[in-house]
């Protein structure tokens, strides 16, 4: 079963989870000092949204790998 095994998947991993520390720490801070609220909530959502797909396909290829 190991031959199926994706070799790009830590690298997406990865990336999305930098780009959504990104967002969450550097683009909702910089909109928030503009007093663009609007932008900061959706940089907010979507920082949040790149974690969550981070960790959740990290969590699904380590689940895989076990199976």
């Amino acid at each position: 079963m190991y031959y199926l095994a994706i070799g790009y998947i830590g690298y997406i991993e990865l990336l999305f989870i930098l780009t959504g520390l990104i967002l969450l720490l550097f683009e909702a801070g910089s909109y928030k000092k503009q007093q663009l609220f609007k932008e900061e909530k959706i940089a907010r959502i979507l920082g949040w949204c790149n974690c969550s797909i981070g960790i959740f396909t990290f969590l699904g290829y380590w689940v895989y790998n076990l199976l």
